[in-house]
Order: C-alpha cells, then structure tokens, then sequence
C-alpha cells in the first residue's frame, strides 16, 4: 500500500495529547486511528502504541503502551459481531494481553486491517516509510527556526516569520517550557502540554476556546455540571467541586448541557448561511404564549428546588401544547429530580417519541435503565448519544459510564 494518508484519523484531544507527550525528537507518527470508547492506535516511524482513557478517580491521565517496532512480530485483526480488535504479537509476550490489543466497532475493520496490512508489510521490508505531520513540535535549533531558518530568540514560542511552534506550551499555567521538558518549568506540575491546533482540521487555536470556529469541534473536555474546562489531571472540577467521572449526572446540569449545545448548533447554523433580511416572526397560538410562560415558571421553581411548584407548572404546559418535547423533557427532569421514578420515565420516553435526538432525555433514560439492572437497555440509549452527538459533554459522561458501568 503506498499511500497511507487515510489511515491518519484525527483522535480526541485527551488521546491526541497523550501520544505526543510519548513521542521523542524526530520521531513522527504514521498511522493513528480511533477505536472504541476512549481507545485508539498509533504507529510511528519507531514504535507502535496504544493509547487508552485511564479510570476516572486519582489517575485521570491516559494510558500509553509502546512498543520498540523491531520487537513487534506480527499484527492480526479479529472480528466477531459488533467489535472487533487489532492485537500485537511481540517478541517479548507482556504479562497483560490488553495493553497489546486496542477494540474497535465493527464497521471500521476494513480500515483497520488495512492498516496491519500495511504495517506487516512495512515490517517484512525492515523500513518504515518516513511522516513529517504539520503540527509536530521540533523546537529552535541553534535560535533558528527549523522550518524556515529565520533567527528566532530564545524564549520564542512561535517562528514570527511561519508561525512554527517552537516550545511547548503549559495547558496548566500557559507558559512555555523547552521541547521534551518532564515537568513545567514556571508551575512545576508534572507538564501536559497544550496543543494549539485543533485535532479535527488542524487550524490555528486559542487556549480559551471551548470550540474550534472553523469546524465547530469540541476543544476541550468541560465539567458537566457548570461548563468549566478540565485539565486532564484534575480528579474534581476547580469550578464547582464536582468529582469528575462521577456516576450520576444532576440532571439540571444535563439541560444546560443540552442548552449550550443548542446554542452551539444555532451559531454553526446561522455562520453557515448568507446574511438574509430578518423574516417576520411566527404567530404564536394563545396556546402557544401560555404554555410558554407556565413552562418558564417551571424552570424558575425547578432552579430554586421547587420541585413541587415545578412539577405542576411543566404539567400545565404539557398540556397546553402536548406535542412540545422540550416541555415533556422538563416535566421528565422535575419527575426525576423529584424520585417520582414512573412518571419521569413516562415522560422521558413521550420526549423521544417526539424528539429522538433529546440528548437529556436519552442520557436520564438510560441511568434509569441501568438503576433497574437493565443494562442493554442502558447501553442502548446511550451508545445513541455518541452518535447523535460525539464532541458534546454528554457524549464524555456517556463514555465513561460505560467503561464503568457494572460500578453504577
């Protein structure tokens, strides 16, 4: 196979991050591609990894097995079903067979034996093609940039002549520190370096973006109960003290998930299209303004924990415009809050009749199942999640859940 352009998949920024932490100078990867949840592989033109989300709790780094490409014997794919999994036969068998093998869904074994295709072959020939990726980190030699040969001053994070990155930067403090560097050299804390280009399309970032503003990807893992960003060693959010990983989501937090997310969606919609005169607004039934109004009421008793109050005025609205998702899914979430499991349940699965893609009520849903011992069911609803919605905070809360779920 000569070219392998296609099996260079963007990761998730946690996994992105991860891999090129492990990565020594020159060394430049080949092959990366996503597998299940929170697991992915990599191949470089020295070693081979695989890259996978630690357990949530104290350790909330990723974990990363490489291994030196001259003691990698062979690569296989096995597939059965839904999944299926890449696996490393190495000359020297380590103790655990999972740090070797890296799972992935079924729909994505072609380009995964692809890839060990075009690996085995690599390795019969003893020579690894070589990669130079766009946004590898190779530091000023000589205070020249090594990219277009301009001086540079010492201290310099970015050529000011092309704008190559040439010391890393602190995701902790934002300062930088020398290529390789262990430990930041203004913070002191164990160094996780900030990536300043976006994993999906590679355009240029902010460290205070959420959300790249080309694509719209998601930039940053956020806490799910007050939308502050998360370092990923941080174990509880400095924002609002929530346990990061925890396994039950306050489910107001999860309507103002689902509010940003709207939000989000309305700003890519709208950047999208040319700028039109402004239409006349809809004409509202009296239904319509009513129900709107007893359905704010709502909110306003559920924020104060209410729930009583709430749970009438949802119900008042409901009524007035029964075909309202997003009044059936408040109803739900004030049912829920409230431990009035029967009810929330009714109205979780009437907000999905009207609306499938009601990411709060798919996410409510399915801790419901799971608090009933109905796994699948569980698993179900919120394998749905992902993918509806795979950058959202609820789709982060979803993986983790899953990776844990006989803990729930």
């Amino acid at each position: 196979m000569d070219n392998n352009a296609d099996l260079k998949k963007s990761l998730s920024m946690g996994l992105e991050d991860a891999l090129k932490a492990q990565l020594v100078a020159g060394e430049n990867i080949i092959i990366s591609l996503p597998g299940s949840f929170g697991e992915a592989f990599a191949v470089s033109d020295k070693r081979a990894f695989v890259v996978r989300d630690c357990d949530s709790g104290l350790n909330a780094e990723c974990k990363v097995f490489s291994y030196p490409l001259p003691d990698v014997a062979d690569i296989t794919v096995a597939s059965s079903g839904t999944s299926g999994y890449i696996e490393l036969t190495l000359r020297t068998p380590v103790a655990d067979a999972e740090q070797a093998r890296v799972y992935f869904p079924s729909y994505d074994l072609g380009i995964f034996q692809r890839a060990v295709d075009y690996i085995n072959k690599a390795l019969s020939s003893t020579q690894m093609p070589q990669s130079t990726p766009a946004a590898d980190i190779s530091g000023a030699v000589g205070n020249k940039c090594p990219k277009c040969g301009v001086a540079v001053e010492e201290q310099s994070i970015f050529c000011v002549s092309c704008g190559e990155q040439l010391r890393q930067i602190c995701s902790q403090c934002t300062s930088s520190s020398p290529v390789g560097s262990q430990y930041c050299s203004h913070c002191g804390r164990k160094f996780i370096a900030y990536n300043p280009h976006c994993p999906k399309c590679g355009s240029r970032i902010m460290r205070w973006m959420q959300y790249c503003p080309e694509c719209g990807s998601m930039l940053q893992k956020i806490c799910v109960a007050c939308g502050a960003s998360i370092q990923p060693d941080w174990t509880h959010c400095a924002n609002c003290g929530r346990l990061i990983g925890s396994d039950r989501l306050d489910p107001r937090s999860a309507m103002n998930a689902q509010r940003r997310l709207q939000e989000l969606r309305n700003s890519e919609s709208q950047s999208s299209k040319p700028a039109e005169p402004p239409a006349p607004e809809p004409q509202q039934s009296a239904s319509q303004m009513v129900a709107e109004d007893y359905n704010k009421r709502g909110l306003k008793y559920f924020e104060n924990g209410e729930l009583e109050q709430a749970v009438r005025e949802f119900k008042t609205a409901v009524e007035l415009e029964p075909e309202n998702a997003s009044y059936h899914c408040n109803l739900a979430v004030a049912y829920d809050e409230n431990d009035d499991d029967e009810p929330a349940f009714a109205e979780y699965s009437k907000t999905l009749e009207l609306d499938p893609n009601d990411l709060t009520a798919l996410l409510s849903l399915g801790y419901m199942y799971n608090e009933h011992g109905e796994h699948s069911k569980a698993e179900g609803v919120w394998n749905k999640i992902i993918a509806i919605a795979p950058d959202s905070a609820e789709a982060q809360e979803v993986r983790d859940n899953l990776r844990h779920q006989g803990q729930l």
